[in-house]
């Protein structure tokens, strides 16, 4: 049996592609066969089934750090939770789960992670509700209800894009964000197919795209950039569909910009629900070890894509061609589990 370590690579990586072949809007299938995606879909989900039960057979998940808010540890988390009590790990599992579900990190039970099943029992009423008593939950802005309509197999894809921009309204940055990625991409891709040009709609979905995982860093969650890897990996591409060369004669400025007008169109609605800025949110000191773990991941899985992506080096909220010291710890972590 693999260490902790590698089977987190091996769960986090499956779930990814459960969601390409779950989140594909209708238009990236137009004019082929939906058969094979549903072929791969139900063999992924077995392979997530079978992880699961791998998983729960650990004893506990890899430590979490805690934080406390008047510490400037920052990019140091590593270092500190060395000397770490038992009793506090426990209190950073709990922050934690904490950061899961403000973010909206909640996998229903066919998809989640066991180290996150916790948390699972808090959609677990709306799972096996009829749709339309969902829908009705989820319109009063139940904030689970939308997280359970995103993944429902039995949603349209209409409402599912719907809950995904809800969520992202009421300051949701995880599955949402995950879903919007995956969706501009597909677009993009199914424009590409058409004409095997890269049109000015083709540009935009992707720069679409980008905006989402930069917000997303900068809400200090890597779920709309790992949203993003697996969606433009090669083995998910076709007709010579280059996501670089798309975005050729986009710069940093662009996405930026796009990204700022994204914060501001979320704050404009937030406006008129009567929410704070999206500012306002804090964000818990725990992120920063769970970003890191999901960058020292990505890294793990597809790290030659990434250090390749023209489009995500030019990204200025995050700079991945840098590995921080405790990213770089976890990896060698990862890899030496591997």
């Amino acid at each position: 049996m693999k260490g902790k370590v590698a089977v987190l690579i091996s769960l986090i990586t499956t779930i990814g592609l459960v969601y390409w072949f779950i989140l594909q809007p209708p238009e990236a299938l137009s004019g082929t066969s939906k058969e094979p995606y549903k072929q791969q879909r139900d063999k992924t989900n077995d392979e997530v089934k079978d992880i699961r039960k791998l998983a729960l057979n650990q004893n506990e998940r890899e430590p979490q750090a805690v934080f406390n808010s008047e510490d400037e540890i920052g990019e140091e988390w590593c270092k500190v939770e060395r000397n770490f009590s038992p009793q506090q790990r426990k209190n950073s599992q709990n922050e934690a789960s904490e950061w899961d579900v403000q973010r909206g990190n909640i996998l229903i039970p066919d998809y989640h992670s066991a180290f996150e099943s916790h948390n699972a029992g808090l959609i677990a009423p709306y799972v096996d509700i009829e749709p339309d008593k969902l829908l009705l939950s989820a319109k009063s802005d139940d904030k689970f209800a939308l997280i359970t309509l995103l993944q429902r197999d039995d949603a349209a894809k209409e409402k599912k894009d719907w809950a995904a921009y809800r969520l992202m309204l009421l300051g949701n940055t995880s599955l949402a964000l995950g879903h919007l990625v995956m969706k501009e991409v597909s677009l993009a891709k199914h424009k590409f197919a058409e004409g095997s040009i890269v049109t000015k709609e083709i540009e935009n979905h992707m720069l679409n795209s980008l905006a989402y995982v930069s917000y997303g860093i900068a809400r200090m969650d890597a779920s709309a950039l790992r949203a993003y890897v697996i969606a433009t990996n090669p083995k998910h591409l076709s007709h010579n569909f280059s996501p670089d060369e798309a975005l050729d004669k986009i710069d940093s400025a662009a996405i930026n910009a796009r990204k700022n007008d994204l914060v501001e169109f979320i704050n404009s609605e937030r406006a008129q629900l009567h929410l704070n800025p999206i500012s306002d949110i804090k964000i818990p000191e725990i992120a920063r070890k769970e970003f890191d773990i999901s960058i020292a991941i990505l890294y793990a899985s597809f790290g030659s894509q990434i250090a390749e992506s023209k489009n995500l080096m030019k990204i200025s909220e995050h700079d991945l061609s840098r590995k921080s010291d405790c990213v770089s710890e976890f990896l060698s972590r990862l890899t030496q589990s591997s």
